[in-house]
């Protein structure tokens, strides 16, 4: 039973793999759709929405509601239905799913990018500067850090492709829809919901439909791949980011991850010969998500070598191009194994970049440019980043980016303020994208300061106040930033990943 149990699961996952790449097809008509369709939701949504997620506070709350509901429905695994019919509804990899994607960027222009001065402007169509493309993933309760995140990393030479967990609740959805989706900038895409399970091949899929979306709608023009999370936030504004990269090797991505061993018997999950299913791939939107441990194990794999390490990366251009190719070999290869993978986002991108293909595409650097504290008191969780000492050690590390950040507080706020000033950045209040997403920003912002100042028992003017000190350590802390990313960028230089 085990072994046709496996064969079943391959045959389902090399069906996955060539249709979750499929490049998004969106026509003239689809576009007339949706650029009425995005009208409609500006003045069709208009009724109040009262919710309160745990140190987060939405616009337009009337009053505070406190809900616990939750759906004891059982699970039941489905035996997957091999035929190719049913793909055009599976909610996570049909075609049809990939069309519905939010793409704003072509309804609105995407051919507009505006940028400040006439040097810059020649200097990124001359390719000096990198461009930088993101993925997103937000899940419930993050709505704050996501607006958050978007107003610190927004630059108008960049792209985003944005997914929302389909398990936020309706309410929390609602409110995306009224004060953020409608009103963010042309070049933030907005990929269509799907259910996402820590731990399951839906996250690795998520990230790869958000770099084929990019892809297809914005050209090769983007030369670096940056996937982030709702609770991260940048140490560095976009233009210092886009000129370090400037400095690296040609056709370099950026991952941890060295070759994957079998831990001890019982001391830890055994990825390479344990399988685990991902329910969310086949489980209706009501249902409550879990992995699942089928019984049996599975041989480990002889003709490549699999590579564990952290779910961050930067990727270069040819490297994405190589992960969303359902042509290529070893990527659709390597999707159907690392399907049955524990947590398959930390290892599919280093096993990639370690194949010839992938060395061929990309030469894999190992550091993913993230500040993250373990400190163990989480439970398997990083560390919240909270107060002067914490970002001390997150501005030292000479990282990109740093998390993990909750909601909208005193440490986001700061950061949020001085990435528009900050030395060589684009005059960004200038900016009309900036201001659209700024103006979200604000309007969240102001509710969640007025939440936290109850909970905190303190008044809004001081923590405007720890605000300010914050934003001031933060100016003193630049000149041991600057130094610690030259450490670190010329360290990550001297260190390749695949052996």
């Amino acid at each position: 039973m085990a072994i046709a149990g496996t064969v079943v699961a391959t045959c389902w996952t090399l069906l996955m793999a060539m249709k979750a790449q499929r490049m998004v097809q969106v026509d003239a008509a689809w576009t007339k759709q949706m650029k009425e369709t995005n009208e409609n939701v500006r003045s069709n949504v208009t009724r109040s929405v009262e919710r309160e997620q745990e140190d987060e506070g939405y616009p337009g709350v009337e009053k505070e509601v406190r809900s616990n509901e939750s759906n004891e429905a059982s699970i039941r695994l489905e035996k997957p239905n091999l035929d190719w019919e049913s793909w055009e509804h599976h909610p996570q990899l049909s075609n049809t799913s990939q069309q519905n994607d939010t793409l704003r960027w072509k309804s609105e222009g995407k051919a507009t990018m505006e940028v400040e001065g006439q040097k810059q402007e020649e200097e990124f169509q001359n390719k000096s500067i990198p461009r930088l493309g993101y993925i997103i993933m937000s899940s419930q309760g993050r709505l704050h850090g996501l607006v958050s995140l978007l107003t610190a990393i927004y630059h108008p030479s960049n792209a985003y492709a944005v997914h929302i967990d389909s398990k936020t609740p309706e309410k929390e959805d609602e409110i995306l829809e009224r004060e953020v989706k409608t009103k963010t900038p042309a070049n933030v895409i907005w990929l269509r919901s799907a259910a996402v399970t820590w731990g399951g091949v839906s996250m690795l899929l998520v990230t790869l439909r958000g770099l084929a979306t990019l892809r297809k709608e914005l050209g090769d023009h983007w030369d670096f791949y940056i996937n982030l999370s709702a609770s991260d936030m940048p140490l560095l504004p976009q233009e210092s980011i886009a000129h370090a990269l400037a400095e690296m090797p040609a056709k370099a991505s950026f991952m941890s991850g060295a070759p994957y061993v079998e831990p001890d018997q019982g001391s830890d999950i055994h990825r390479s010969t344990r399988i685990v299913v991902d329910t969310s791939l086949s489980l209706g939107k009501d249902l409550k998500y879990t992995l699942e441990w089928p019984e049996g194990n599975r041989e480990e794999p002889t003709i490549f070598v699999p590579y564990k390490g952290e779910g961050w990366f930067l990727l270069s251009r040819e490297l994405a191009a190589l992960a969303t190719d359902s042509a290529a070999y070893w990527p659709t290869l390597l999707l159907s194994y690392f399907t049955n993978w524990f947590a398959s986002d930390e290892s599919y991108m280093q096993t990639l970049a370690c194949t010839d293909s992938g060395r061929d595409a990309s030469t894999a650097f190992s550091d993913h440019f993230r500040h993250i504290l373990w400190s163990g008191a989480s439970r398997g969780h990083p560390d919240i980043l909270r107060g002067p000492k914490a970002l001390e050690a997150a501005f030292s590390s000479g990282a990109f980016f740093a998390r993990k950040f909750t909601g909208d507080g005193i440490e986001r706020r700061a950061l949020i303020h001085h990435m528009p000033n900050s030395a060589g950045q684009v005059k960004l209040q200038d900016d009309p994208g900036y201001q659209d997403i700024y103006a979200v920003y604000k309007k969240f912002s102001q509710v969640f300061f007025k939440n936290l100042a109850t909970k905190l028992n303190k008044s809004v003017i001081e923590l405007e106040t720890q605000v300010d000190n914050m934003l001031h350590f933060i100016e003193e802390m630049q000149p041991i930033q600057k130094a610690a990313l030259s450490s670190r960028i010329k360290h990550a230089s001297d260190h390749t990943m695949c052996v």
